[in-house]
């Protein structure tokens, strides 16, 4: 993976910690070719609208 593209990810993945409530609110995460699940410890304390604006526009559950 080129520099770029690796502090362009790098960049979401703070971002996306960032809105879903800091790494302690993660319970896991999973990935296919054309999402990210990021499931959640609690829901309410996450910018869940501000998570589905960020690129690649991933999916976060509680289930």
């Amino acid at each position: 993976m080129d520099a770029n593209k690796r502090q362009k990810y790098e960049k979401i993945s703070i971002e996306l910690t960032r809105l879903a409530g800091g790494k302690e609110n993660i319970q896991g995460v999973a990935h296919c070719a054309t999402r990210l699940r990021i499931v959640l410890k609690d829901n309410d304390i996450a910018d869940l609208k501000a998570m589905e604006d960020v690129e690649n526009e991933p999916a976060a559950t509680d289930d």
